[in-house]
């Protein structure tokens, strides 16, 4: 085994034969933690630009840097700057092997968005868990008496759920859209009702007794992009040849937020159909399996890429990990179907 980096960069050479610096990405040391930090957001930008969508890169950079702000409080966080890049290249090698780019329209710019915005609203999940643990703490043992989370940071996201509409025509809402095209992927969720429970710390699964990142990443990105949308295209025209194409909004831009939304709810009901919602299956795959080169408390310099490796034999994707991680990475990808993996312990 060749190691997961080194795999990719060969794989993926041809693809990006004019974009060197994905090549030195994947071959920089993760005690490099700024360099591939910042290396990560130029190559994420460069990926993003070829759409003609050229204020979705700052959307990504601003965020991402409010992480990277937050490494002085929590030195060890998980990584998800350079976590979204290379859960972009995994989603990618997966989409060339498996030739989706062909068999769906316009699929592999539902994914550039979907890989490298899923999860722009981390920082919020990272400030609520710090000052709800702040408080649990100030109420329980200082004042004696039971603790309430409550999510401002949640409550704030309520003004960012409409989005632009021309006068007369029909009112537009963030979790409208997401929850109807859930409907159509044939996931049975009530997208208020998740919402309503983190604002009202009402547990919707084992974790949601805070704020979700995907949920906010998702509302984030939607009003960014429509905010543009407005800007560009005012009178909300379908034109397949403008690259602001209102249909583009309505149909590409809610896979990608869709996609967002669920990637981090874990409960029975939610199951990831591959032949029903592809992009939001590539997504969870692609997102659970990422697990190397991630800093954390536990791993300060997170899991060797030499750990890991990827393959492509009989029609099946084949994902390689360290024994140790094999059952947990499998129980991450339980729910998913009618998709063509294997994991197996990496000899």
């Amino acid at each position: 085994m060749k190691g997961i980096n080194k795999t990719l960069s060969e794989e993926l050479k041809e693809r990006f034969s004019g974009n060197r610096k994905i090549e030195r990405f994947l071959k920089l040391d993760p005690d490099n933690y700024e360099e591939r930090q910042n290396l990560a957001l130029e190559v994420s930008s460069d990926i993003l630009y070829v759409h003609s969508k050229e204020d979705l890169p700052y959307i990504a950079i601003s965020l991402a840097k409010l992480e990277r702000n937050l490494t002085d409080i929590q030195p060890y966080q998980r990584d998800h700057v350079c976590h979204s890049l290379l859960t972009f290249l995994l989603g990618y090698y997966m989409i060339l092997k498996l030739d989706l780019q062909r068999s769906l329209f316009d699929f592999l710019f539902q994914w550039k968005l979907t890989a490298l915005l899923h999860d722009i609203g981390y920082s919020l999940e990272i400030i609520d868990r710090i000052s709800n643990e702040f408080f649990r703490m100030y109420e329980e043992d200082i004042l004696q008496r039971k603790y309430d989370f409550n999510s401002s940071q949640t409550r704030l996201l309520t003004k960012y759920l409409n989005l632009y509409t021309i006068e007369g025509r029909q009112k537009r809402n963030t979790l409208d859209l997401i929850n109807n095209r859930l409907r159509r992927w044939q996931i049975p969720l009530d997208v208020k009702d998740v919402f309503t429970r983190m604002l009202g710390s009402r547990k919707f699964d084992d974790k949601l007794r805070r704020t979700d990142h995907g949920v906010v990443s998702s509302i984030l990105v939607m009003k960014a992009i429509d905010e543009k949308y407005r800007i560009m295209n005012p009178d909300q025209i379908s034109d397949p040849n403008d690259p602001w194409s209102f249909s583009n909004m309505t149909e590409q831009i809610t896979n990608v937020c869709s996609a967002i939304f669920i990637h981090n709810l874990e409960a029975n009901s939610l199951v990831w159909n591959f032949t029903e919602n592809p992009l939001a299956t590539l997504l969870k795959i692609s997102d659970a399996l990422q697990c190397w080169g991630r800093p954390s408390a536990k791993e300060p310099k997170g899991d060797s890429p030499e750990d890991y490796d990827v393959s492509f034999q009989d029609g099946k994707f084949a994902f390689y990990a360290k024994k140790d991680r094999v059952k947990s990475l499998k129980t991450k990808i339980e729910n998913t179907i009618h998709f063509p993996i294997v994991i197996e312990d990496l000899l």
